[in-house]
Parts: C-alpha cells; structure tokens; sequence
C-alpha cells in the first residue's frame, strides 16, 4: 500500500513539473542604458542592451515613458529577436529640438510578448545652447547600418551569465522518481 502512495506522489510531482515547463515564457530585461547629455538643435547616439533571461525566445521592443517635449528619440521602431539567455543592443539616437537646460528623468522599456513589463530610468542633461558658429548637426540618424546587434547569443547550455537564475529541470525530478522506485522494489 505505502508503494502505491509513493508511486502516486512520484506521477503528481512529475506532472506538475511537466506543466510548468510547458508554460515557459520569455523576460526580457533593459540592463545598460547611459545617462545622455545633448544640447538643443543636436543629435547623440547611445546604445541600449535588453537580455532575455526567460525561458523561451520572444521578439522585443523598446518603449519610452517621461520623455520631455521637445527631445524625441529616432530609429525605433524595430522590433529584434533575442534567444533565450541572449542580448541585444540598440543603437538609439535622442533628438533635442527646443528644450530647455535642465535635468530630466525619463526611463525605457520593453514591450515582449510574455514578458512582464519592466523599466530603466536614465537622465537626460540638456546643457545651454552653444553660441559658437560650428553648423547645427542634423536632426536625422544615420542610416539603418549603424544600429548593432551583438554576436549571435550561445545557446542556454553554455556558460550561464551570473545573473540568470536557474532552476532544477525535469532531470532532477526524474532521477528523484527513479531513487524512489529503486527504494520500493528493495
């Protein structure tokens, strides 16, 4: 009768370990964002990394929350593939128009399907308007060839980043089952 117990509680456990892993899903995470310095009637570039630290691969994007009037952010509207355990980095471009000097706080955000919602803040300092004569800078971003993505993420197995957090697999649970079949049938 107790092996019967047993063999009932070993089938639940491995049940519900399968149906956990069968809702895996991907969280995609802003880890490196710089705080900006730029001047009115200029343009500065500056990189973004998201990593992926779920379960699943997803696409993702980036949003933008607390933006001041007058600074807008060019060349994102793409949305990028990133691998389970992989990072990506978007090379994003602040446009100030006619802002005022100051501090402001603004933060980015990813937009995965799956993935909880989660945002950086950074700081954006605006500094006075230069009154030297050198000629304004453009206010478009260079072409799409200067967006970077990082090398091709290793695949899960390989080195784990300090970070990532792991959890025992469905070979933990299946050698327990295993233990316990061996204990019963001596």
């Amino acid at each position: 009768m107790n092996a019967r117990i047993e063999h009932i509680v070993v089938l639940s456990i491995l049940l519900a370990g399968c149906a956990c892993l069968a809702d895996a899903s991907s969280y995609v995470k802003v880890i490196e964002v710089p705080d900006v310095d730029i001047s009115p009637g200029q343009n500065v570039s500056f990189p973004v990394i998201l990593q992926n630290i779920g379960a699943d691969y997803t696409y993702a994007r980036l949003i933008f929350r607390g933006l001041p009037e007058g600074i807008t952010v060019q060349n994102n509207t793409k949305s990028r593939f990133i691998y389970q355990g992989g990072k990506v980095t978007y090379q994003l471009f602040l446009v100030a128009e006619d802002v005022a000097a100051g501090e402001y706080n603004a933060e980015i955000g990813v937009a995965a399907k799956g993935s909880p919602s989660n945002y950086q803040p950074f700081l954006i300092r605006v500094s006075a308007r230069s009154t030297s004569i050198a000629p304004p800078q453009p206010a478009t971003p260079p072409s799409q060839a200067a967006e970077e993505e990082s090398p091709l993420p290793q695949p899960a197995s390989a080195v784990p980043s300090p970070e990532t957090k792991t959890t025992p697999g469905p070979g933990f649970l299946l050698a327990a089952a295993a233990m316990l079949l061996a204990r019963s049938r001596a």
